[in-house]
């Protein structure tokens, strides 16, 4: 029986792998709504996002991020804007979910960038553009909320084996999961070297993605409308941060599967 309960949770695992190879096309998805220029599907060689456009000089940067300059990058950030949101909501409840999410992700930038400055001399903020200075731009160009309805109802005929009773039999809750169930989030941002040209550019759309946990037991981001939106933005934050932190060359990878 036990050896049962153990086979049954590994082919949950192996369906789970199966279904995420399958997800849909995330860079056709992207908002084309005129704040990216450059849409080129990224072969996530050098960034984890969906499209990937640099043409900048890197030399100069790598001597910075190395220390090998003699003196940190400046950097300056615009705040995070909705100016180029697609589909904005006209309800005020839901506008209002929207522009939370921008000042989530406005509040988990600067305070990690501002705590990596105040630790190392690779980067430093500073409050407008000027000599040497490199701005980045961050746009968020779409969201839906997680729908928590379905969730609710997917839940509730879900067993702690992430079994679905039907009326058909038993089937794993992975084959009823839609992506779209948990809502989604895309973003833009633009690179611009101190002389005000636009050097990159970076979008990326992404669907949130369930802990290990949850994949067997309830996952409260189900649950709450913009949670999963949130994760990615912590996602996103952490990515930019190496970005500023690390020379070119270097692969960046995103956060692997959460356990809880």
């Amino acid at each position: 029986m036990r050896g049962q309960k153990y086979l049954l949770r590994l082919l949950c695992v192996c369906l789970f792998l199966i279904l995420t190879a399958c997800s849909p096309n995330t860079f056709d998805l992207i908002p084309r709504n005129g704040f990216i220029r450059h849409f080129e599907e990224s072969d996530k060689q050098r960034f984890p996002f969906d499209s990937y456009w640099d043409i900048s000089d890197n030399e100069e940067w790598n001597k910075r991020v190395a220390g090998e300059a003699g003196r940190s990058q400046p950097i300056h950030i615009l705040p995070v804007t909705l100016k180029y949101f697609s589909d904005m909501p006209t309800n005020p409840g839901d506008r209002q979910g929207i522009e939370n999410l921008c000042e989530y992700f406005n509040k988990a930038l600067f305070e990690r960038m501002k705590k990596l400055d105040a630790e190392q001399n690779t980067f430093h903020l500073v409050d407008k553009p000027g000599k040497d200075v490199y701005t980045l731009q961050i746009a968020i160009l779409g969201a839906k909320p997680t729908h928590i309805a379905t969730n609710i109802i997917k839940a509730a005929t879900t067993n702690t084996l992430g079994l679905v009773v039907t009326g058909g039999g038993i089937v794993s809750g992975q084959l009823l999961h839609n992506e779209e169930d948990k809502g989604y989030i895309a973003m833009g941002a633009k690179f611009f070297d101190p002389k005000g040209k636009l050097v990159a550019e970076v979008a990326d759309l992404d669907f949130g993605q369930k802990s290990l946990a949850g994949r067997f037991l309830l996952e409260v981001r189900d649950f709450r409308r913009y949670a999963y939106q949130r994760q990615a933005i912590d996602d996103w934050v952490e990515i930019f941060v190496k970005c500023f932190t690390t020379i070119h060359e270097e692969k960046i990878k995103r956060h692997g599967m959460r356990l809880i």
